[in-house]
């Protein structure tokens, strides 16, 4: 599947509205990011930080601080969509950071870590 490059947010702001959605789009780029914070949508004043995404947050630094491979984190991204626009689906690969095989099919459970 071609991917459409020019989807790349910008302080947390993906801005779709001249996107046509004839290819899937990468939301790549700057997302919001607070690390050790579970933060809901009512809370996204929370987020002060931003983070490259796709990409593993051991190799980056959030207040001068490394932050290692152990920890939990909230992700942010608000999306602009143009006024008129197709139904849309969003894919997230679930568990990829833990190791664990995704699962697709219904019903089906996470599986156990898969050996490298």
């Amino acid at each position: 599947m071609a991917y459409d490059s020019s989807a790349v947010a910008k302080n947390g702001i993906a801005d779709l509205r001249h996107q046509n959605f004839e290819k899937e789009l990468a939301l790549k780029g700057e997302w919001l990011f607070a690390w050790h914070q579970l933060v809901t949508p009512a809370d996204k004043n929370i987020f002060k930080h931003t983070i490259p995404f796709p990409g593993l947050w051991k190799d980056q630094q959030v207040n001068g601080e490394h932050l290692g491979s152990v920890g939990y984190a909230s992700y942010g991204l608000t999306i602009l969509l143009p006024r008129h626009h197709p139904l849309l689906a969003m894919y997230l690969p679930v568990g990829k950071a833990l190791g664990k095989q995704p699962c697709h099919e219904p019903g089906c459970r996470e599986q156990e870590p898969v050996a490298p």
